[in-house]
């Protein structure tokens, strides 16, 4: 039981982390193409 509990644990660990890194990247790309557009359209 212990030994399950703690892999379940390390799993949820491991989809927060994805998530996280996930969700940080889509925020980046969102945001930085719209300087770049405002920039170079006249």
């Amino acid at each position: 039981m212990l030994n399950f509990k703690r892999i379940s644990i390390a799993i949820y660990s491991v989809i927060f982390l994805l998530l996280s890194v996930l969700f940080m990247s889509t925020l980046t790309w969102a945001a930085e193409p719209v300087p770049w557009i405002c920039e170079t359209s006249p």
